[in-house]
């Protein structure tokens, strides 16, 4: 009882203190910071016989997890000091998803960089083929961005880590990862305000090490770095307080260690080349609601496999 009541102290104390906080700034709602979002991210491929599952698994989790933060920070408006944000995310690859958990601090620097720190906790219910296993996976982001109006341009990268751990009652599995992401976009001036297109570069370093209980062997260490290429084009269309945007998106990556990726006998990534197309819409309504989705394809140019990926997501700014 005693620490209920000590709990419900402390609750009502920073209750207080923020309240007393956003009356003495007085900002207008949207632009205090405070962020809750819930987003859905679903990977399906055709061929799952030719890929390695729990390593790609993680690596779609990874990816997963990367393309939300960096989206927080292309629609930040930098106009609020700092961002606190607090979200739920439903990811899956094929039979295997994960119910995850994200909390986000990211501070402004100056008018045009903001760094932050995120946290993601996913607990998983894996099926890979005739195996089920049940774990947790934890990955830690520090990020940084910048946005350039003068230029047109945005910088972001981001550091990470994390680790994962998944058993049933006769087999353990365990991973260790590492990696650097960054991507770099530019707008392209035209005379027509209500199309803004653009053109990307990224790149994604990661090592993954990997290891079950049962076997004899030292743990492997898989390794990946994918540099890619694309070009967007967003047509804006605004309507009393609402904005709609519609974006086609078409990009080429290419895996340069397709034989490290999955460092198991016999398997080779059958994504090397990989083009892909897909279309976005958002929906904002007065930097206090956002709603978007997205499909898009990844077409293996080595062989005959493809990629269907869906996101979904929803934030409402406080």
């Amino acid at each position: 009882m005693k620490k209920i009541l000590l709990g419900l102290m402390v609750l009502s104390t920073g209750a207080f203190a923020l309240e007393l906080d956003m009356n003495t700034v007085e900002l207008e709602r949207g632009l205090q910071g405070f962020e809750i979002e819930t987003n859905f991210y679903r990977e399906n491929l055709n061929n799952k016989k030719d890929v390695f599952l729990p390593i790609s698994e993680k690596y779609s989790l990874i990816r997963a997890n990367n393309y939300f933060i960096n989206q927080t920070m292309e629609d930040d408006n930098t106009f609020r000091d700092n961002i606190y944000k607090v979200g739920y995310t439903y990811s899956g690859l094929n039979d295997s998803k994960s119910n995850g958990f994200n909390l986000m601090y990211a501070p402004l620097l100056d008018e045009e960089e903001r760094v932050g720190i995120n946290f993601n906790y996913s607990r998983l219910d894996s099926k890979y083929g005739n195996l089920d296993l049940k774990g947790d996976f934890y990955q830690l982001n520090l990020f940084y961005n910048k946005k350039d109006p003068s230029n047109l341009k945005e910088i972001f990268w981001t550091g990470y880590l994390g680790a994962s751990n998944e058993d049933n009652k006769s087999l353990d599995y365990k991973t260790r990862f590492i990696g650097f992401y960054g991507k770099y976009t530019q707008q392209i001036e035209t005379y027509y305000d209500d199309f803004i297109p653009k053109i990307y570069v990224e790149a994604d370093l990661k090592r993954l090490q990997s290891k079950f209980k049962d076997e004899k062997t030292e743990k492997k260490n898989n390794d990946s770095i994918d540099l890619g290429a694309g070009f967007e084009v967003s047509k804006i269309v605004y309507y009393e307080g609402l904005k709609v945007s519609l974006t086609p998106i078409i990009g080429y990556n290419h895996e340069f260690l397709k034989d490290r990726i999955y460092n198991y006998k016999g398997i080779k990534d059958q994504f090397q080349d990989e083009a892909k197309a897909g279309m976005e819409i958002k929906f904002e309504y007065e930097e206090i609601t956002k709603l978007f989705a997205r499909y898009e394809v990844k077409k293996s140019l080595n062989t005959c496999n493809y990629d269907n990926v869906v996101t979904v997501g929803f934030k409402v700014m406080i």
